[in-house]
């Protein structure tokens, strides 16, 4: 539409429209726009890498990782991943206003408003979980695509779900075991509402067998790896044992206990282990004698010098290296 024609509609129209976009980008600004000045994000998975690499290994999020390192040689590290968590707060504000099913703008704001801002979000960002939480981001969307096959089973809108499923399964592999959940629970609520609808029953099957063959094909990249053992995530899957899982399971609260805690959206493990708490405002040294930060404070304000380098090592997931030699800490080393 033309820009003389947007204005020619009705102002209600085009202020419900601008509310779709202002609002979400609103909430994201709240939680990052402290973190946006000069500076590198620097969290305990994501310790402001000063470059990005090429991902060298085949995973799930190996495109992602790919177009992460694009950005970062053409605008710095440092705004590459500023970006993605910026668009990630966004999505995840502006998916769940756009995907709830019906309600005016104080519903949807509230929807809004609870998705992003919350334990869940505010966990994950401090610990670093930036592919997490772009899936967190997408998972809305996709499941509204789902609920649209299931309501009105069609060829166009099992193509979209199956590339907002393959999307999803390329920003959080572990997000698709909830998807998969909504999806047998929302088949079989539509299979109950229609059972004596035949034709609904063979489009939704031929729908969602349609978006199966696409996510398989699209998804290919990893998953043959992973049938083969052969990927990243098949790797892992081998190399973790029981006490990784002890490790690494919910934790609850000390007077709730767990599924209060989970229903809160708090438990994430690290919670157990002092990682979000305030008691140091200075780096502290690790075995090898070099900085860690704390994981609250996440912005490291200027670009670091030579007694400053990031002392994390990043995630293999995202295929970041930092080829400079790590420095001793000072005493005097501080994030702020």
């Amino acid at each position: 539409m033309s820009g003389a024609g947007y204005f020619q509609r009705p102002i209600a129209s085009r202020t419900r429209e601008l509310a779709w976009v202002a609002w979400p980008a609103l909430l994201a600004l709240l939680i990052a726009g402290p973190w946006f000045a000069s500076g590198y994000f620097f969290a305990t998975d994501f310790p402001g890498p000063r470059r990005i690499s090429f991902p060298n290994v085949i995973s799930s999020s190996t495109p992602l990782e790919a177009a992460l390192a694009i950005l970062a040689a053409a605008v710095s590290a440092q705004v590459a991943a500023k970006v993605l968590i910026l668009g990630a707060l966004f999505g995840a504000a502006f998916a769940a206003y756009r995907c709830l099913p019906t309600g005016g703008f104080v519903p949807r704001a509230v929807a809004s408003t609870v998705y992003l801002m919350n334990p869940f979000v505010y966990g994950r960002l401090q610990y670093g979980h930036l592919f997490l939480l772009a899936g967190y981001a997408l998972l809305p969307w996709t499941a509204s695509c789902l609920r649209q096959i299931v309501q009105r089973p069609s060829r166009r809108g099992a193509i979209i779900a199956a590339a907002a499923t393959a999307l999803l399964g390329m920003l959080e592999v572990q997000l698709l075991i909830p998807l998969a959940v909504l999806s047998v629970v929302a088949v079989i609520t539509g299979l109950v509402s229609n059972r004596q609808n035949w034709r609904y029953v063979r489009d939704l099957f031929a729908s969602l067998a349609l978006a199966l063959l696409l996510v398989a094909t699209a998804s290919s990249y990893w998953l043959i790896p992973l049938l083969l053992g052969s990927g990243l995530e098949a790797r892992t899957i081998a190399a973790t044992g029981q006490a990784d899982v002890n490790a690494y399971s919910a934790v609850g609260d000390p007077r709730l206990g767990l599924l209060p805690n989970l229903l809160g959206l708090y438990g994430f493990w690290a919670e157990a282990n002092g990682r979000f708490t305030r008691s140091a405002a200075r780096c502290s040294r690790d075995r090898d004698g070099c900085c860690s930060p704390p994981a609250f404070k996440l912005p490291l304000r200027g670009r670091p010098s030579v007694g400053h380098r990031p002392a994390h090592c990043l995630s293999r997931r995202f295929g970041i290296r930092d080829r400079s030699k790590r420095q001793p800490c000072r005493a005097d080393d501080s994030l702020a």
